[in-house]
């Protein structure tokens, strides 16, 4: 099962050339990238391939970096689109444990620190305080 660290490969190859990034790099390279942000490398690990296979007078790597963290975000809302971003819920790892708190608040916090216990990548299904499901994981 595919980890995005960013986005999908789709979506992050759309930055690369919307952004004029990985300028410099060959497919090979590209398809390391791809590898990496399939398989939940850091977003650092991903910044600094990117930056690596870029013109170096056009991006700094940590441009790079913040703009992946905005990318990240919007792919993480998109990809819960069904929740409500006002209301608690439940959000469930693969292991049955869980946490209350508001949808936003999970991602901005996981987000910031991904260190936590569990992170948007560990995330199988979201109910509402019902118990009713409201996003479960494809398998």
């Amino acid at each position: 099962m595919k980890k995005y660290t960013v986005t999908t490969t789709e979506n992050l190859r759309t930055l690369c050339i919307e952004n004029n990034w990985f300028t410099c790099g060959d497919n090979r390279q590209y398809e390391k990238l791809f590898y990496a942000n399939e398989n939940g490398c850091s977003i650092e690990e991903i910044a600094t391939i990117i930056w690596l296979c870029s013109d170096d007078s056009e991006w700094r790597r940590t441009d790079i970096l913040d703009e992946l963290k905005a990318a990240r975000l919007d792919f993480w809302a998109m990809w819960f689109s069904g929740v409500k971003n006002g209301r608690v819920y439940k959000i469930y790892d693969g292991f049955g444990n869980y946490q209350k708190t508001t949808f936003i608040n999970f991602l901005l916090d996981t987000l910031s620190d991904p260190s936590k216990q569990f992170s948007y990548t560990d995330v199988s299904s979201i109910t509402d305080c019902r118990n009713n499901i409201v996003w479960e994981r494809d398998n």
